[in-house]
């Protein structure tokens, strides 16, 4: 049996398992089921960012999080010395926290911005789950 035919269901639990990165960069273009699957039926995107370098944190957020935005359910940003400038850049794209509709978990690392740490809470308020580690503000 070929893996693309494998039920639908099976694949999204084999999705559960990988990083949002990891899972666009080994399924999205293989073919139209995958692309299909990926952008308009899976709905539990989980983003760590931490350690992502800027040319593909940059491709994911011009190429992919646009599309799914309102299926992202955990998000990891930092703007520390490996990934300077993150937050911003994301913010570019997505220029507001509420259009992460499904958002439970929210995770900041290394901010040295006050602005952005009130824009985070003032539109984040309804989480569950946030964490921000060594704030510089």
């Amino acid at each position: 049996m070929k893996f693309e035919l494998l039920p639908n269901e099976i694949l999204f639990d084999l999705f559960n398992y990988l990083n949002g990165v990891d899972l666009l960069h080994a399924f999205y273009g293989l073919n139209y089921h995958f692309n299909f699957l990926l952008y308009k039926q899976y709905r539990s995107y989980r983003f760590i960012f931490n350690l992502i370098s800027k040319y593909n944190f940059d491709i994911i957020c011009s190429q992919h999080l646009p599309f799914i935005v309102d299926r992202i359910i955990d998000l990891s940003l930092s703007d520390g010395e490996n990934t300077p400038g993150q937050i911003n850049l994301l913010l570019s794209y997505i220029p507001s926290f509420s259009q992460f509709t499904q958002l439970r978990s929210l995770s900041i690392f290394h901010l040295h911005s006050y602005n952005i740490l009130m824009k985070i809470v003032n539109e984040c308020h309804h989480l569950n789950h946030h964490i921000f580690n060594q704030l510089s503000t």
